[in-house]
């Protein structure tokens, strides 16, 4: 009777109220997207000999398209369901005895997206810490500038319910984005750390241009072995599906056209930050360009630079309880759905997973030290390794293969028209797509990890 109760509640699940609006629902994406998007894309445009000037905008435009698809089509599929998590979509549409797979798989994205959010963060304070003499050495090691902003201020936002109480917080994240961009462009423009700029000689050489005008080396229409690390990094910089049900879920007076114009707008704004980021870093340090942008420029001369830290620093504060937010609600769904194969027991202890505020606290901070201590140990070529098998295997995942799954059930589901049925044939190819991606993204990102070790 226990078992057959638990089937019946996911069969009708409550139709929750919204609150969010659109502008902070758009504030909210902008700000779980941007601060990990941004940094690294100048680095995939420059790996391996560069891409083309034509084609990397091209390429990160296509991914932001894709991505956008993908996320709107989820929220169609809540719509349409009435489910409010990405089980219980995958339970209605596919079936649930593999759901338990999409919420692991959920998780294990955002575990490891939340590691490389604080080892940016790790990087941008300890290195602002650094310029401030008057602090006690202990105060500038990255270890423990991480354990300190884990405990406060990240670890009581991440305990927050809901991401409409995070608009605030997403606000100053967004100027914090608009500010490192225009930072980025005026370092460019200046000419501060090109050859015989202000700043040229006063850093070390790895993080130099190798040449003198990056921009007029690659060709417009290159296209090289470094494509697929740039695929990696867009794949990851348009990665905020799994808040994806829960954005729609909080919008408030939700429809699928207001939830289309929401995802469109982010997305565009986004796009615009991370083309500007890529095109303008790589055209300050070439093939030197880091995964994290900032540590190219001068850790202690350079004021504006450190003032882009700390901004950027704020963004990667305020965007990463958007990234746990969905941590915490995959963990929680997929030990849930394990659960419940165990009998009335596991039945019990899915509903305390959902409901014993105690146990779910719990699980959050430690959750939290975990992800600290994992990222205490992360160095830079680590990130990029991260982020590299995260946007191959995860990011296909998440991006496009599931999203695609849940869009063809449901439009079989609707009915084989003529405009469903070159929908879901637009869905099989971007399965395929993530399938490819997938398999190529990770034997790249592996060689070139090998490469750095």
């Amino acid at each position: 009777m226990g078992r057959k109760k638990k089937q019946d509640k996911n069969v009708h699940e409550e139709d929750p109220h919204g609150d969010m609006s659109v502008s902070t629902a758009i504030l909210n994406i902008v700000a779980d997207l941007c601060p990990h998007g941004m940094l690294p894309v100048a680095y995939g445009m420059a790996a391996v000999g560069g891409t083309g000037l034509a084609v990397a905008p091209a390429l990160l435009a296509s991914f932001g398209i894709i991505s956008a698809y993908t996320m709107i089509s989820v929220g169609r599929a809540c719509q349409r369901t009435k489910r409010w998590s990405f089980s219980g979509l995958w339970t209605d549409l596919v079936g649930k005895k593999s759901a338990w797979v999409v919420e692991v798989a959920m998780a294990l994205m955002t575990f490891g997206c939340c590691i490389f959010y604080l080892a940016f963060a790790g990087d941008l304070f300890s290195a602002l810490a650094g310029t401030v003499s008057s602090l006690p050495e202990v105060l500038k090691k990255r270890a423990v500038d991480l354990v300190i902003l884990g405990l406060c201020p990240l670890l009581p936002l991440c305990l927050m319910k809901n991401l409409s109480a995070l608009q605030y917080t997403s606000f100053v994240g967004v100027v914090s984005i608009l500010y490192t961009t225009l930072f980025v462009v005026k370092r460019s423009l200046d000419g501060t750390y090109s050859e015989g700029g202000e700043f040229f000689n006063t850093i070390d050489a790895r993080f130099r241009s190798p040449v003198p005008s990056p921009w007029g080396v690659v060709k417009l229409w290159r296209v090289g072995p470094g494509l697929v690390t740039l695929m990696n990094m867009s794949c990851v910089a348009f990665m905020c599906h799994y808040n994806g049900v829960k954005y729609y879920e909080e919008l408030e007076d939700r429809t699928e056209k207001k939830y289309a114009v929401t995802i469109g707008s982010a997305m565009g704004i986004s796009f615009g930050v991370f083309t500007t980021m890529m095109l303008f870093g790589f055209r300050t340090f070439g093939g030197a360009a880091q995964t994290l942008l900032l540590n190219n420029y001068h850790r202690t001369d350079d004021p504006l630079a450190s003032l882009a830290r700390l901004a950027t620093g704020f963004s990667i504060l305020c965007g990463f309880p958007l990234m746990f937010a969905a941590l915490k609600t995959s963990f929680f769904n997929a030990a849930s759905e394990i659960s419940e194969k165990f009998g009335d027991g596991g039945l019990k202890m899915a509903g305390r997973f959902q409901n014993d505020e105690t146990l779910r606290t719990g699980c959050i901070v430690s959750l939290m030290a975990v992800v600290t201590s994992i990222a205490c140990t992360k160095s830079e070529e680590d990130v990029a390794t991260i982020i590299g098998l995260i946007g191959a295997i995860l990011g296909s995942g998440a991006n496009y293969i599931i999203p695609a799954v849940l869009n063809i059930s449901l439009l079989q589901r609707l009915g084989a028209n003529r405009g469903l049925v070159s929908e879901i044939t637009l869905n099989k190819a971007i399965i395929l797509f993530g399938a490819v991606f997938m398999v190529m993204g990770t034997m790249v990102t592996l060689k070139e990890a090998g490469a750095h070790h």
